[in-house]
């Protein structure tokens, strides 16, 4: 990748970059060995990636890692996509299925959620948020399987 990468992440079996601005992925990606580090399309002025890797033996569909990629604009607009089964990651659709979320969706829309930071364990991420004007402000956003969605809201 060479110089320009400003920020890395790694998983279990995946690795992402940020070059430039663009997010880079390679390993294994949504089921399929990529070799080299491939450009992720439909996503610009990145700054941050992670992902979230749980081990295949935990899952009810064994044999595919239930794997989870993430990335933040310079504008904190948080970005996943992977499999959803759960709905760790934090997109509304494919509960209680093997769905694959094969583009990046903006998780937060609806809600006008903004993030500062993101961080990702074993199955689960962290993104750190911006206040909204809600009457509780969200400021951690923790996705993780079998607890999808908006689990932690500090009052003010």
């Amino acid at each position: 990748m060479g110089s320009g990468v400003s920020a890395i992440a790694a998983g279990c079996y995946t690795s992402m970059a940020v070059k430039d601005g663009d997010a880079y992925i390679w390993g294994d990606v949504l089921g399929t060995n990529v070799l080299t580090p491939q450009k992720v399309n439909g996503l610009k002025e990145i700054v941050d990636v992670a992902i979230c890797y749980t081990d295949p033996v935990y899952d009810p569909n064994p044999g595919v890692a239930l794997t989870g990629f993430f990335a933040l604009d310079k504008d904190g607009f948080l970005w996943a996509w992977g499999r959803n089964d759960y709905g760790q990651l934090g997109i509304e659709m494919g509960f209680g299925t093997s769905q694959w979320i094969t583009t990046p969706q903006r998780v937060g829309e609806a809600e006008g959620l903004t993030f500062t930071s993101i961080s990702a364990g074993f199955g689960f991420v962290l993104a750190i948020g911006e206040p909204v004007p809600v009457p509780e402000p969200v400021s951690l956003l923790v996705l993780g399987v079998g607890a999808a969605g908006l689990l932690s809201r500090r009052r003010r």
